[in-house]
């Protein structure tokens, strides 16, 4: 088939020519000896890269895959479509094992219409391995598959053919038939517990969970996926000056929070909320150390299954700090994406947010909003908006999606200048700080004389 002079399969070869190519791009890390500007340059241009080939799969995706019908495919395409979905899926080293799931439900029924039984088992297989492998998640110790229902149901029924094993001759549909049966057995589909997690009990030098947690949870996010490490760092900052601002402007309205009775005894123990509301924005996003590989997918949208599991990184992140005794931050994770008014967002649903710890879960939620939408670095290169465009739309959702307590807080002219002028030369230096730790990691960053690395000398500390 052709669509002007370019066949399908040549669309295929470019998807994948682009997914090789964000993988390459993913793997940025900054030469040894850049400028601190230049650093963020390099960052920028990354960035702009992966988004337009992301932009670029989208639109071969809208040509060559999405919204076919399986009544309209004809053999030979259906054919080249499995070979693509092979291609995408080698379990051990998969390109986009989201896509080759889509393909093999479009080609489940394509079967399914045409009654191709023999097509219709190695789909049923194809359609269940490929949602198997999507990244499992961590609830309370046991690791499970989001999806485990869907996929024991395309087991079930590739394995009910067992009973017509004998009159199918076809040695590779019997073998699907047996894979089935395998798999269908697998009740949990329980993964291997992944290393990082298993030293935390076993590194010697490691004397408390909390370490563990910092040196191999934290450091993994920076070391799999850079700008949602940096992303925290920001949210942590710009929720601590919230915090500090609140407790200075209006510290009766926090009042309630961590059995703080009161405004003298919230500014008493005024250092003590910023530091859980920094450490709040810090661990925030923690649970998307469980699925790193949807954060770290940059070569298309994200499919609605991809998304759901992204959306139970609140889940995963609470569950992870808990492990670490750590309530109030654990309280942050779970409900940051949580409206004020407990009518939207995720998860849900979910049992309220206690309310002494509600207003650190809504400082969180404002700062992750600020930052998430003003990033123009390495995060919404092509969507990032102003810091006042951003501050309107938080007064839009004054009182619904944002707390009107934390909202009001840019009415104080003073501090919407002092967030303004400080939230640009702050996220510099936070990447150029987080990329510089990437660039020791993997081959050392030069040093000045006076033993701090030239960003740092460039932007100061962080």
């Amino acid at each position: 088939m052709q669509q002007g002079a370019v066949t399908m399969s040549e669309y295929y070869e470019r998807y994948i020519d682009n997914l090789e190519q964000i993988q390459k791009l993913m793997q940025f890390r900054p030469k040894e000896g850049l400028s601190a500007e230049r650093m963020i340059t390099e960052i920028r241009d990354n960035a702009r890269q992966r988004h337009e080939i992301c932009l670029a799969n989208d639109r071969l995706l809208e040509n060559v895959l999405f919204g076919r019908e399986p009544a309209s495919l004809k053999k030979e395409e259906a054919q080249e479509l499995a070979r693509f979905a092979d291609r995408l899926f080698l379990q051990e080293d998969s390109l986009d094992t989201g896509i080759a799931h889509y393909i093999h439900r479009l080609l489940l029924e394509y079967a399914r219409k045409t009654q191709d039984l023999k097509l219709y088992i190695r789909e049923l297989y194809q359609a269940g391995i490929t949602l198997l492998h999507v990244k499992p998640i961590v609830l309370h110790g046991q690791v499970r598959n989001p999806f485990r229902d869907q996929i024991t149901a395309y087991f079930e029924e590739g394995a009910s053919y067992l009973d017509r094993y004998d009159e199918i001759e076809d040695e590779e549909t019997r073998d699907f038939i047996l894979r089935c049966c395998e798999k269908r057995d697998e009740k949990e589909y329980l993964y291997v517990f992944p290393q990082e997690r298993r030293q935390w009990w076993e590194d010697p030098e490691v004397d408390s969970e909390r370490k563990a947690f910092e040196k191999y949870v934290l450091k993994g996010i920076l070391t799999y996926h850079p700008p949602t490490y940096v992303h925290s760092k920001m949210v942590a900052w710009i929720g601590e000056m919230l915090c500090r601002r609140m407790v200075a402007a209006a510290p009766e309205k926090l009042a309630g929070t961590m059995g703080l009775t009161d405004a003298e005894s919230v500014r008493r123990e005024g250092e003590t909320l910023c530091r859980q509301v920094y450490e709040g924005g810090l661990c925030h996003d923690l649970g998307k150390s469980r699925i790193l590989n949807y954060i770290g997918l940059y070569g298309r949208k994200l499919l609605d299954e991809e998304f759901a599991c992204v959306k139970l990184h609140t889940v995963l992140g609470c569950s992870l700090l808990r492990v670490v005794g750590a309530e109030p931050l654990a309280r942050i994770a779970l409900h940051h994406h949580q409206w004020a008014d407990g009518k939207g967002g995720y998860p849900y649903p979910c049992d309220p947010c206690p309310e002494e710890y509600r207003m650190l879960v809504d400082i969180v939620s404002v700062a992750d909003s600020i930052d998430a939408a003003t990033d123009n670095i390495g995060r919404s290169y092509a969507s990032a908006k102003t810091f006042g465009q951003l501050v309107e739309e938080l007064r839009e959702g004054a009182g619904t999606r944002y707390r009107k307590d934390v909202t009001e807080l840019f009415d104080d002219e003073e501090f919407y200048r002092e967030m303004e002028r400080e939230l640009i030369p702050r996220r510099q230096r936070i990447y150029c700080q987080v990329y510089g730790l990437m660039r020791q990691e993997y081959g050392g960053g030069r040093e000045t004389g006076n033993g701090s690395s030239e960003w740092t000398a460039a932007f100061g500390e962080g």
